[in-house]
């Protein structure tokens, strides 16, 4: 929620939120079929720590945007960050 509400601030427009918020999805659709052979394969908790971990690093480096303020003011900046818990 608060990403969204950071491109808003930061564009005041619709078409980047749209285009940050499908950023999320487009990954989530490729990787389907790729993490159901990983999560068949290697044990669960494994697969959990480097899930959590990926997480971890993504939503990391959506606060370093945020936190810097002025200089990092551009959506597609956020575009490669943005994942969905």
């Amino acid at each position: 929620m608060a990403l969204a509400f950071g491109v808003l601030e930061a564009t005041g427009s619709a078409a980047w939120l749209s285009a940050v918020t499908t950023a999320a999805l487009v990954p989530m659709l490729a990787m389907l079929l790729l993490g159901g052979g990983i999560a068949d394969r290697y044990r669960r908790d494994t697969v959990l720590r480097l899930t959590s971990l990926g997480a971890g690093l993504t939503q990391a480096g959506v606060a370093l945007l945020h936190l810097r303020g002025s200089r990092c003011h551009t959506p597609g900046a956020r575009l490669p960050l943005r994942v969905k818990p």
